[in-house]
């Protein structure tokens, strides 16, 4: 300990004198560097909690110099993360000099082998009373003194006031307490709710069910849970797998700007790695994915209403989608702008959490009104929320082609066509004359990339492909309801065949680009093409699923487990980024990056999420969409639980009913509950 101790006040007493800071914390920082040398504990515990050179793995990529947050803090200082460009031409002459003949000169030697365009990432643990301005000549000072022919106001430094950090937390604003209280009322109307039913059903009042009793946490438990043999079976496995395959890329994607120790070497060996290329794919086919289960599922549901009879209001169609869909979202909003910020703290914390806690008290009606898919990138709340809307855009729209597809079947098919044909030809006119990359491809520079996400990635026009391939599917899966597949074996395998080339192509085609000098006209061929090929190979997949041709496919992905998770994916989506951004900026030390670290990550976030989703989904979305239905289907059946007037029960279910009044209820619930679990295009065409 005393041998540390020394190590430190010998540092403090080499240290540059300051000059240029603001009189209060040049005087601090004074006092710290005396006590530094007269050896108390507190003003080395500042000292120790640099940013320190030699850092490990720097040749492998670890520029961040975190040093220690929690220490820094405790001793009651300032922790500022700041970004330290070196001089390269400077860098390059001292290259020139001799040999490191000690540990101070190997440490220069690390610095020096930094790959030209990296910068540093330098922790500091200055007084309270230091400011920004007076971190930047700390750090200039500090990285003269590792570098003596560097002049210090060549050294680059940047620091943000939000980088900084101090072991105080600040008081609740009045939109943190109106979120506060808004959550305490819900919780009381939830319980409330519950211990009501629990005593009706107690009571054997099976059909004096209540509108209030849509908050019921019990009987919403027992909806989720409830498993129907109604419906597409085999969407409910795409739709867990897709949202798995999201988190899984999601995680790729935040690991690969947490600091890691061994980012050089382990980031581009992942892009030659056949297991890890569907990995980086993922995040375009998987929402894809969505979109065209979103599709089939909005033209199944218009078409077999007009079948039933049932009048088409499109008022009602909106309104129906936006109270699906808006309370969990608008609370997830209310809390990104309230309470994210101060679930935790970390040197990387600020950085994500403060930064998006502003933009959703300032953009988030722009989320309310689905816009914000159209907003300028960093500046949006809740990044990953561009699909919903986009989701909600196309479902605006579709009513158009599914009214064409209804009343002129012929004419409707061609339109379905063109605008397929016209999205993928805007595809390739966009990425050839803005010579945007194939992909989301690692390690592009990021202005290339922040072009290629808001040309390409977002926009409504690139998803238009999956979306109405969905809604082709919805066609034809309701006018073969009836019939059967008529096809032999080996056109069925002939289809499986192409539809996992077409998956590969999908998947893998990426990597071509790795490997290959860069042309814009193959960058577009891929671009008009990727889409439609995985568009269509799992419009195959669901089709085969349905038709029963698809075999342990079928099996798979019809498996009752899934049910519920389904249920639940549309509030995952929602919460599992405050997941990843908790556990992102907490972060005290590099990440040690690879396949195993993201694979172990991402099955912990969709363990933690899971119970989130369902708390979200029980209180928010669940009650909202009992409500919608009674009051703006009233002529429709619902379950007796969520009607003022239920359905009488006859004397045949009366027979079959337990004989305990509670199991009675539980019993009537289920299959209530599977009744309305058939398919309803308002409940289940998002994620």
């Amino acid at each position: 300990m005393w041998a540390v101790a020394m190590l430190l006040a010998a540092a403090a007493v080499t240290a540059p004198e300051v000059t240029a800071m603001t009189p209060r914390c040049e005087t601090d920082s004074r006092v710290v560097n005396q006590a530094a040398r007269n050896g108390s504990l507190w003003a080395l515990r500042m000292l120790d909690s640099w940013g320190q050179l030699p850092v490990p793995g720097f040749l492998e990529g670890n520029t961040a110099l975190l040093g220690n947050f929690d220490e820094c803090l405790d001793a009651g200082a300032k922790y500022c993360l700041a970004t330290v460009h070196l001089p390269q031409a400077s860098l390059r002459k001292l290259l020139d000099g001799n040999a490191p003949t000690d540990d101070l000169l190997a440490a220069q030697r690390q610095v020096l082998a930094t790959t030209p365009g990296h910068a540093l990432r330098w922790a500091a643990c200055v007084p309270p009373s230091c400011e920004p301005a007076d971190v930047v000549v700390l750090l200039q000072k500090r990285v003269a003194s590792l570098l003596p022919s560097v002049q210090a106001d060549a050294v680059a430094v940047d620091v943000q006031q939000s980088l900084c950090s101090v072991n105080e937390a600040s008081p609740l604003e009045p939109k943190d307490w109106a979120f506060l209280g808004a959550m305490v009322l819900v919780a009381v109307i939830l319980i409330a709710s519950t211990v009501c039913d629990i005593v009706t059903s107690k009571s054997n009042q099976l059909q004096k069910g209540m509108v209030w009793q849509a908050f019921s946490v019990r009987r919403n438990w027992i909806s989720l849970t409830a498993i129907s043999n109604s419906g597409f079976g085999s969407v409910h496995g795409l739709k867990c797998l897709s949202m798995a395959w999201v988190i899984l890329y999601h995680v790729y994607k935040i690991d690969n700007v947490t600091p890691a120790i061994n980012w050089d070497t382990t980031v581009p060996s992942m892009t030659d790695d056949w297991t890890t290329v569907p990995l980086i794919s993922g995040g375009s086919l998987a929402v894809d994915s969505f979109f065209l289960m979103s599709g089939m599922l909005v033209g199944f549901g218009f078409l077999r209403e007009r079948a039933h009879g049932q009048p088409f209001g499109l008022f009602r169609l909106y309104l129906q989608r936006y109270l699906r869909l808006t309370p969990p979202y608008a609370v997830m909003i209310w809390f990104y702008a309230t309470f994210f910020p101060r679930l935790g703290n970390g040197p990387l914390w600020s950085e994500e959490m403060v930064v998006d806690s502003e933009q959703c008290t300032r953009l988030w009606w722009h989320n309310l009104l689905y816009v914000n898919s159209y907003e300028v990138r960093p500046n949006v709340c809740m990044d990953h929320t561009w699909y919903l809307a986009v989701d909600m855009q196309l479902f605006w729209a579709s009513p158009l082609l599914l009214w064409a597809l209804y009343k002129w079947r012929r004419a409707g098919r061609v339109l379905l066509l063109g605008i397929v044909f016209a999205a993928s030809g805007a595809a390739f006119a966009i990425t050839f004359c803005y010579s945007l990359p194939w992909g989301d491809i690692p390690g592009l520079p990021h202005e290339q990339w922040a072009e290629y996400v808001s040309l390409m990635y977002v926009p409504t026009y690139s998803r238009i492909v999956p979306y109405v391939t969905g809604v082709g599917l919805g066609w034809v899966l309701f006018y073969s309801k009836d019939k059967k597949c008529r096809m032999n074996e080996a056109a069925v395998s002939a289809c499986w065949a192409a539809s996992t080339a077409l998956a590969l192509f999908a998947a893998y085609g990426l990597q071509l680009s790795y490997h290959r000098p860069y042309s814009r006209l193959e960058a577009a061929l891929f671009a008009t093409f990727q889409p439609l090929a995985w568009a269509l190979s799992i419009s195959w997949v669901i089709y085969a699923c349905e038709k029963g041709r698809a075999g342990p496919v079928k099996t798979l992905l019809s498996w009752r487990g899934f049910q519920p998770l389904a249920k639940l994916s549309y509030c995952v989506y929602l919460a599992h980024s405050v997941i990843l951004f908790y556990h992102w900026g907490i972060t005290r030390t590099p990440i040690t990056f690879g396949r195993y670290y993201i694979v172990q990550k991402a099955l912990g976030v969709l363990l933690m999420v899971l119970p989130v989703a369902a708390v979200l989904s029980l209180s928010f979305e669940m009650p909202v969409l009992n409500l919608s239905k009674t009051f703006l289907n009233p002529g429709r059946q619902q379950g007796n639980c969520w009607r003022s007037r239920a359905k009488p029960v006859s004397d045949a279910t009366e027979q079959k009913l337990p004989a305990d009044p509670q199991a009675r209820d539980v019993h009537m619930t289920v299959e209530n509950s599977r009744e309305q679990s058939g398919f309803n295009p308002n409940e289940v065409v998002h994620l």
